[in-house]
């Protein structure tokens, strides 16, 4: 037989093991016509896979104690913790925890995550994956059947050629089993364990614990206090290498400024002329008025 005979026998082998699967039934002989019929069972339905999957955000006080408690329940389930997530201040820090229970212990654990604190949102989702795992199921089987059936076929070969080509549709089969084994592997973990993701948070105060006080006003007042203090010492701390450079300079400054006051000392001032004085010259004390000549008078009468 050829390598291709091989090959058609194997594709033929496989498909008549799948098509023609039959339970060996009794015949019943009819009443009337004693014809003989067939009993065909009922096929039983496949339980359903379903994936589930909750998003729980929850306020408490003690973050660090509510993630310590998730870990706990869901230990005490038969699951695990998965991941664990923490950040923030001190005063506001916040975990994110992913924990992995049984499926059938899903709704227990989510109540009880909620009830460590109050409850802010919840989401809870399933997907219905009976027909994909169906599916996987049914290609692995076939892909395992050719597997088995290319195997007898290497004991029967005749020749290298043929081998060589059995061996080689082989090996793509067992790479296709391997990946439908895997792939169905994945759907089932997420079928058997189900995911619970849940956010601790401190509470967030309200509208009235916002409005400030009397108390919160003087906090806030030496909260600023305190900060100018801290930045005027920063400030002083950064212009002291400088001061002193500064200060030696203006002292050698005045210094050179007196001995060139004294070296060109200022010129003195004539003193202020009293008004009257135009030509700036005082007039003469004894200096009297002058008088015109008098005028010669008529020749007296003899």
């Amino acid at each position: 037989m050829t390598g291709a005979g091989l090959l058609l026998a194997a594709w033929g082998g496989v498909a008549c093991g799948s098509s023609t699967k039959q339970s060996n039934t009794p015949l019943a002989a009819g009443s009337s016509g004693g014809a003989a019929r067939q009993a065909v069972a009922p096929v039983a339905a496949p339980s359903r896979q379903v994936i589930s999957t909750a998003t729980l955000r929850v306020e408490v006080r003690d973050v660090a104690a509510a993630t310590a408690r998730a870990a706990q329940l869901a230990g005490e389930s038969g699951g695990f913790l998965a991941g664990s997530d923490e950040s923030g201040a001190p005063g506001q820090r916040r975990a994110q925890v992913t924990l992995k229970v049984p499926g059938e212990r899903f709704d227990r654990l989510v109540g009880a995550l909620a009830g460590l604190g109050e409850l802010r949102s919840k989401q809870v989702s399933t997907e219905d994956v009976t027909d994909q795992v169906v599916d996987l199921e049914a290609r692995l089987s076939a892909a395992r059947a050719s597997a088995d059936r290319l195997q007898q076929l290497i004991a029967k070969s005749a020749s290298v050629t043929e081998v060589v080509g059995v061996e080689a549709e082989l090996a793509k089969r067992t790479a296709e089993t391997e990946s439908l084994e895997g792939r169905l592997r994945v759907v089932r973990d997420k079928v058997d364990l189900a995911t619970v993701m849940v956010s601790f948070s401190p509470p967030q105060p309200s509208a009235d614990e916002d409005l400030p006080g009397f108390l919160t006003g003087l906090r806030g007042g030496w909260r600023a206090l305190r900060a100018t203090v801290i930045v005027g010492s920063a400030v002083l701390g950064a212009l002291l290498p400088w001061l002193v450079p500064a200060a030696l300079l203006a002292v050698a400054a005045r210094l050179a400024w007196k001995r060139w006051r004294r070296a060109h000392p200022p010129r003195s001032k004539p003193p202020p002329r009293p008004p009257g004085w135009p030509s700036g010259v005082p007039p003469t004390a004894a200096a009297p008025a002058a008088h015109p000549p008098p005028t010669p008078g008529p020749p007296p009468v003899g």
